[in-house]
């Protein structure tokens, strides 16, 4: 009989859990839905005032259909009279090699030129060299939080919480800009 009372009681518990994280959940789509109605009405007054203004460079009406507005210039600049490239006397500048590269690639012939032949014997002497520039690809660091439920020696059932910024099963962290 007392394992059947413990039993009702972590069922009771399990349900208390679950009715909280609905709870929880409901009142965040609460949010969402009440946020979404916002978005799509600013939506709709911004597309109803677009519609009324349509012309050659928001719609793919020709230019010719454009009738009685001035055309906007091309260009604010004055022209110098120069040639759009370098100008001759003009200091140019490059990129610098560094002096501590983090990764050596070595590239020695492996094959001679001439005879075809793979035994290449003798040290091969730097001939030259490039350095490219990379950035390192962004990786994503997922946490995964979890929470607990312990029951005391008298039965009650305690739930730890999520962080107050944790709110859905996924999300995108602070970080994250889409």
């Amino acid at each position: 009989m007392r394992s059947l009372c413990h039993h009702q009681q972590e069922e009771i518990c399990g349900l208390r859990r679950k009715n909280k994280s609905l709870k929880k959940e409901i009142k965040g789509l609460k949010r969402e839905v009440k946020y979404l109605k916002e978005e799509n009405q600013n939506l709709q007054v911004e597309l109803a005032s677009s519609r009324h203004k349509k012309d050659s460079s928001n719609s793919n009406i020709p230019p010719s259909s454009d009738i009685g507005k001035p055309k906007q210039p091309r260009s604010l600049r004055k022209s110098s009279g120069k040639k759009p490239e370098g100008q001759s006397g003009h200091k140019g500048t490059t990129l610098k090699m560094t002096t501590t590269p983090d990764l050596f690639v070595d590239h020695p012939p492996m094959i001679c030129e001439q005879y075809g032949s793979s035994s290449l014997e003798l040290p091969a002497n730097l001939a030259g060299r490039r350095q490219v520039i990379n950035m390192p690809p962004i990786l994503a660091l997922v946490t995964k939080h979890r929470v607990f439920s312990k029951q005391c020696k008298w039965g009650y059932c305690t739930l730890s919480q999520f962080p107050a910024q944790v709110k859905a099963p996924v999300s995108y962290g602070p970080l994250f800009k889409v």
